[in-house]
Formats: structure tokens, C-alpha cells, sequence
């Protein structure tokens, strides 16, 4: 196994949450809370991973990878945006339709961060980084993703979505 394999699991796990969280309050306002709280520590641990290991792990190895990183952070601080305002709808300081335009946005956000990453970051690893370094990059991240998991008890690393 190495790191492409697992950034891609955690990129497909954030999508099946945001996804799941802007069904259900497009759906019902039933048990939103408990999605949204599922997709907040999920995107807190996948955002920590970004910043702790992907972002510094490229910008050791690629000499031009800045404006990518300045990318996904000016994405991080949008989705951080984004979640400021999901946290008053679900408080109940705003309306119902407020958290139906919010939650379209976090969708749209999310997919455009991990397609930025699909797109501009994992080709130059894949085509620049030996198996091995791969390899060996990925023990790292399982390290440092189970030490951001003990730091962050709301977020659940299986992908089990409370609903």
C-alpha cells in the first residue's frame, strides 16, 4: 500500500460524508446535526493531514508546489468559512434555507479541493516519487493520521457515518 492509495481513501471518505450530510438536509432536517457533526471532524482530520503531512511532504519534494499549497489552504479557509455559518444554522440562529445553500456550498468546496488535489498534486507524486518512497510515505502518514485521530475524538476514521 502506499500514500496514493491512502490519500485517495481519505479523499472518497470526506465526498461520501459531505455528500451524505447535503442529502440529508435536503432531505429532512431529521438527524442533521449528528451528519453534520460527522462531516465537521472529518474534514478537521482530513484538513490536519493536508497541513501536517501532504502539504510539507510536497513542498519538501517539489521546489514549485507553493501556488498549490496556497490553493488548498485558501480552499481550507473557505470550507472553514462554510462550517462557521453550518454551525449557526444548526445551532438554530438561521433558517432552514440558509442550511440548504450552505450545505451546497460545502459540497461544492470540498469536491473542488479534492479535485485539485486529483488533478495537480497526486499525478506529480505518482510520476515523481519511487514505489518505495511511496511506500515508505505511507507508514508515515498512518502514524501521523493516528496521532491527529487521538487528538480529534468527534471524527471517526472507518468512515461510519452517524445518521
Amino acid at each position: 500500500m502506499d500514500i496514493l492509495f491512502l490519500l485517495k481513501l481519505e479523499q472518497e471518505n470526506v465526498l461520501k460524508l459531505t455528500r451524505a450530510f447535503k442529502e440529508r438536509v435536503l432531505s429532512s432536517s431529521e438527524g442533521v446535526a449528528g451528519v453534520y457533526a460527522e462531516i465537521k471532524g472529518a474534514l478537521k482530520l482530513f484538513f490536519s493531514i493536508d497541513e501536517e503531512f501532504l502539504y510539507q511532504e510536497i513542498g519538501e519534494l517539489f521546489p514549485n508546489a507553493h501556488k498549490s499549497i496556497d490553493y488548498g489552504m485558501k480552499l481550507h479557509t473557505e470550507i472553514g468559512v462554510t462550517l462557521a455559518k453550518l454551525d449557526s444554522c444548526i445551532e438554530g440562529s438561521s433558517d432552514n434555507g440558509d442550511l440548504s445553500a450552505l450545505s451546497e456550498d460545502l459540497c461544492r468546496a470540498v469536491v473542488q479541493h479534492i479535485e485539485h488535489q486529483q488533478e495537480n498534486i497526486i499525478p506529480r507524486m505518482r510520476e515523481r516519487i519511487p514505489t518505495q518512497e511511496r511506500e515508505d510515505l505511507a507508514e508515515v502518514f498512518s502514524e501521523i493520521k493516528e496521532e491527529l485521530v487521538k487528538e480529534s475524538p468527534v471524527s471517526r476514521p472507518s468512515g461510519e457515518l452517524v445518521i
